[in-house]
């Protein structure tokens, strides 16, 4: 399973992946979808129907709030199957909804599985291929035994996303402790990350800085000159927006191959894009501890972020709502050029924390410069 919660509406291109993985937990949920990427009537009136047998809007828009409803619903639902209540299916079985309602299944441990509701030679081939991994016996049937070890596996890859993905309850729990208001919280994660800490994969989601690590070879005793030739992408003197295309890691990994630790305070990471040198103030002796919470769960990047601003001079102005002053103090000097005080504030005002209602934002229509980079520089991997 990837790690999504992108937001979805037939007003709007879909990321086919998130598509794909929204059909797949509705089928498990009992849908009876092909889950082929494409959010169509069938996925829009898929998502109502689970709106409404939830309590929320029904308007067909799969936002963050409804993805945390349906991976919670997902869990409920692989908690309750037992292997046992469920028939044996072999090359040929003609139970189409059963067989679909597998394949889904498949999908959703291996993202490959193609739905069609037909059990031919390929899918029993990939039936084989999860009985010789899990340790069954490779019959090419799905048998009590198969049955049971797909739930667990299913149940696994769940509990992995869940955990690594933050939800409001959490951030309402921890800005409550910190006597912060939640709306606040997560205007300054919808700004400064879209609302993500990682990439589909699991990776963290970073930004890396060249001129930062240009600052931070000098301050290893290294002279960046001596390393420009064939490095321009990843050691510039200024800020140099041209250099932010392409991939992220494998920037990052070139300039580790130079430094590994100055390379890795390079970089901003997660939900509030704390750069890697600031790792003392997000509650971290080093940068590779900093780094390796960061990989956890956005959770762990929430509370980094309340040590962060704990630490600096953030915390008052984001308490007070004061965006002009916490932006300017959070982004830099620029802030006013990028409009950080403005979509934060907008954000705030948007938010379903504050109205206390369930409400889908439009994540488009605020989203700052720093945001559209991060987007722009992982669009090609993240397909």
């Amino acid at each position: 399973m990837y790690i999504t919660s992108t937001q979805l509406s037939k007003t709007r291109k879909s990321d086919k992946l998130a598509v794909k993985q929204l059909q797949a937990l509705l089928n498990l949920l009992g849908e009876r979808l092909i889950v082929d990427g494409d959010y169509g009537n069938k996925s829009y009136q898929a998502v109502k129907a689970f709106q409404a047998s939830q309590g929320i809007s029904s308007d067909g828009i799969a936002g963050d709030g409804f993805w945390s409803k349906l991976y919670l619903a997902s869990m409920a639902k692989i908690e309750a199957l037992v292997g046992d209540d469920y028939e044996a299916l072999q090359l040929g079985s003609e139970n189409y909804d059963l067989v679909l309602w597998l394949q889904s299944i498949l999908y959703l441990i291996n993202n490959v599985t193609t739905t069609t509701g037909q059990y031919d030679e390929a899918l029993e081939e990939v039936i084989r291929d999860f009985q010789s991994a899990s340790e069954c016996t490779e019959s090419g049937c799905v048998d009590t035994e198969t049955w049971q070890q797909l739930f667990e596996k299913l149940k696994g890859e769940v509990e992995r996303v869940t955990s690594m993905m933050i939800s409001d309850e959490d951030i309402t729990e921890i800005a409550n402790e910190n006597d912060l208001s939640p709306a606040a919280v997560k205007a300054v994660l919808k700004v400064e990350s879209r609302g993500r800490g990682y990439y589909k994969d699991g990776r963290v989601l970073i930004l890396f800085e060249g001129h930062k690590f240009y600052d931070q070879l000098k301050k290893y005793g290294l002279s960046p000159s001596d390393y420009v030739s064939g490095n321009e992408d990843i050691i510039f003197p200024k800020y140099n927006k041209k250099s932010y295309n392409g991939d992220q890691y494998k920037r990052l990994e070139r300039a580790k191959a130079i430094h590994e630790e100055a390379a890795l305070k390079s970089a901003s990471w997660g939900l509030f894009q704390i750069m890697g040198f600031n790792h003392e103030y997000a509650g971290f002796d080093t940068v590779q501890e900093y780094v390796d919470s960061s990989k956890v769960s956005e959770k762990r990047q929430l509370e980094a972020f309340i040590s962060f601003i704990k630490n600096t001079n953030c915390f008052q102005p984001l308490q007070e709502k004061d965006w002009a002053t916490f932006a300017r103090r959070y982004n830099g000097k620029s802030y006013k050029e990028n409009q950080y005080d403005e979509k934060m504030e907008k954000q705030y005002n948007s938010s379903n924390l504050v109205k206390g209602v369930h409400e889908v934002m439009d994540e488009d229509k605020y989203v700052n410069h720093y945001a559209l980079e991060l987007e722009k520089a992982f669009y090609a991997f993240d397909e």
